[in-house]
């Protein structure tokens, strides 16, 4: 069997796995092939051959593209070292690592101790259960990509006035140290996680982002996490983001939302919202909105 190209065939690859794509750097293939391919029937047969060779090269760099982003620990780490950007690349991935690096997000479950917040119409669950549940999967998923995550609570605990016996004064002291932690965390992103009830009926379904206005960051804060959930949980009736002067949303000059992860007043989506898994997919989507926001902030 003849060899399609005696010579070498010399190019060069690069995976960027922030900007999901492969460069191919091949300006010497040409010229190598026209070397030692010759010209006419040959050179055609020889040149389709030499494209095939190519094409299933292709395939094989994007196969270990595609198990890099499934197991990127684990290959980086067979490797032994990371691939340096290509030239021109580099300032790309400057923008994007910041987005996950020095940033501080506070995540506040809402409700709490002897504020129960609403409860499931099915099975009776505590809102500031589920609250705390999801809110400490988002510090995993948040603290995953390099974020300083500061938690209001950590525990059903009272957070200030532990030894109040009013609840309405508790209450009170509760709220206000959640907004100091606020003003003097001086965080990029506050995010506080709710779940939601309608009165009138248990048709009401979806999770519902909250800012305070539309002049203040967390309007587009919230349009990037609304869209990461309706996307990723695959919401049937996707809704839209809404505004409120909730108290949790003034202080400090960070951007603000307010997540209403489902409606504890609809039967199916309340027996959905207490499974660990929708609870991480949940946390996933919020901690994708977040770090949209952010890298689109910091390009």
């Amino acid at each position: 069997m003849k060899k399609i190209c005696p010579g070498p065939v010399r190019y060069k690859y690069r995976v960027f796995v922030w900007t999901k794509r492969i460069g191919i750097r091949g300006k010497e293939i040409m010229r190598n092939l026209s070397q030692h391919t010759g010209t006419g029937r040959r050179h055609r047969r020889a040149t389709g051959r030499f494209f095939l060779f190519l094409a299933v090269t292709l395939l094989i760099i994007a196969g270990i593209f595609l198990l890099y982003r499934a197991f990127p620990f684990e290959i980086s780490r067979a490797a032994g070292e990371e691939m340096a950007p290509a030239a021109g690349e580099t300032q790309t991935l400057k923008q994007i690592i910041p987005a996950g690096s020095g940033a501080t997000v506070i995540v506040d479950p809402g409700h709490g101790d002897t504020d129960v917040g609403t409860k499931g119409v099915s099975t009776g669950r505590l809102e500031k259960e589920v609250n705390l549940e999801i809110a400490l999967k988002l510090r995993n998923v948040l603290e995953g990509k390099g974020y300083t995550v500061i938690m209001t609570r950590e525990s059903d605990e009272p957070i200030a006035a532990a030894d109040e016996p009013d609840a309405k004064v508790r209450k009170a002291a509760d709220m206000a140290k959640r907004e100091e932690i606020i003003r003097t965390a001086n965080a990029d992103v506050f995010v506080s996680v709710h779940q939601n009830f309608f009165e009138q009926g248990a048709g009401a379904a979806g999770p519902q982002v909250f800012y305070r206005d539309r002049e203040a960051p967390g309007y587009e804060l919230a349009q990037y996490v609304q869209r990461a959930l309706n996307e990723q949980l695959g919401i049937a009736n996707p809704r839209d983001v809404n505004s409120g002067d909730y108290q949790l949303l003034r202080p400090g000059n960070q951007a603000s939302i307010i997540v209403e992860c489902g409606f504890f007043s609809n039967p199916e989506e309340e027996q959905k919202l207490q499974k660990d898994d929708y609870q991480q997919a949940v946390a996933q989507a919020v901690g994708s909105g977040i770090e949209t926001y952010l890298f689109e902030k910091n390009s």
